[in-house]
Order: C-alpha cells, then sequence, then structure tokens
C-alpha cells in the first residue's frame, strides 16, 4: 500500500490553515492585510518546500523494485 510520510500529513495541515489565514483574518482584521499575506503565503512556500525535499528523492531515484516507471 502507498502510504505517505507523516510530515505530509502535516504540511496539508498548515496549507489548509494557511488559507484560512489567507481568506479570514484580512475580514477580521482588514488593516493588517499584509501581514496575513505574507504569512499564507510564507506557511504556503513551507509545505511547498517540504513536500519537494520528501518527494523530489523519490522522483529522481530508479523505483526499488526495479520495475520500469
Amino acid at each position: 500500500p502507498i502510504e505517505a510520510p507523516a510530515i505530509i500529513s502535516w504540511c496539508f495541515v498548515l496549507l489548509n490553515i494557511g488559507c484560512m489565514i489567507r481568506v479570514a483574518l484580512p475580514l477580521l482584521a482588514p488593516r493588517q492585510y499584509d501581514l496575513w499575506l505574507y504569512l499564507s503565503g510564507g506557511i504556503w512556500i513551507a509545505c511547498f518546500g517540504a513536500f519537494c525535499l520528501i518527494y523530489i528523492p523519490m522522483l529522481t531515484q530508479p523505483r526499488i523494485d526495479g520495475k520500469a516507471g
């Protein structure tokens, strides 16, 4: 069975939190719009970076079972 590493599950949770920050907090505190935008963008970058660190080695190395693909 294919299972994602635990860090990826946390990245998805954090990514959803970043989305909520991007949408909800500007409605509650519009004067800090730039802060919410930068915070949500930073969370997205961190999540995408972790995703790349986990999956790029898997996608660039030969398969463990030796089959093509």
